[in-house]
């Protein structure tokens, strides 16, 4: 199991890394529908946070609803997309999910505090963060069945198809 990001989505989210300037962002991640993908997390899109998010260098509370409606109607369109799970940066340096990184995820996939709807059994977590002075992404997959994140190796590619060669993070 490998999560794939294409080239160009990864060039923006370091882009958009380096001009947070030390704040924490986030956004959601609709995948490539995983009955369809192998079993690998084929990331699609990644839905900014909305016009009422807050944010510090140790929290970020997105727009929920914004991307919600983002969300769907980009699913309406594309149908082999699904929520998948989220990005967000951790600017101190974190290479972990932290405490409220699960609780987050929890709350998604037993479909609590607004979360309702969705369906998911597993839920991707990307962290940006900066290793050796170079902007890197960690992935993390959590589930109903097994509620602790585990790693998974990331793979930068202009191609997300299955079997595509990338650069592994």
């Amino acid at each position: 199991m490998n999560c794939f990001v294409k080239q160009k989505h990864y060039e923006r989210l370091r882009r958009f890394f380096l001009w947070a300037n030390g704040m924490e962002i986030e956004r959601k991640i609709l995948i490539k529908d995983r009955k369809k993908s192998a079993d690998d997390y084929l990331c699609e899109y990644f839905v900014g946070s909305g016009p009422r998010t807050v944010s510090s260098a140790v929290h970020v509370t997105a727009d929920n609803k914004y991307q919600a409606k983002v969300m769907a109607t980009i699913i309406a369109r594309c149908p082999d997309l699904v929520f998948g799970g989220a990005f967000h940066t951790h600017p101190c340096g974190l290479l972990a999910p932290s405490g409220q990184d699960r609780r987050t995820a929890l709350d998604v996939l037993l479909e609590r505090r607004g979360w309702s709807g969705w369906g998911l059994s597993e839920f991707l977590c990307l962290i940006g963060t900066q290793l050796n002075h170079e902007f890197s992404i960690k992935a993390y997959v959590i589930s109903k069945d097994h509620q602790e994140f585990v790693e998974i190796p990331v793979v930068v590619s202009d191609s997300i198809s299955q079997g595509s060669r990338g650069n592994e993070q």
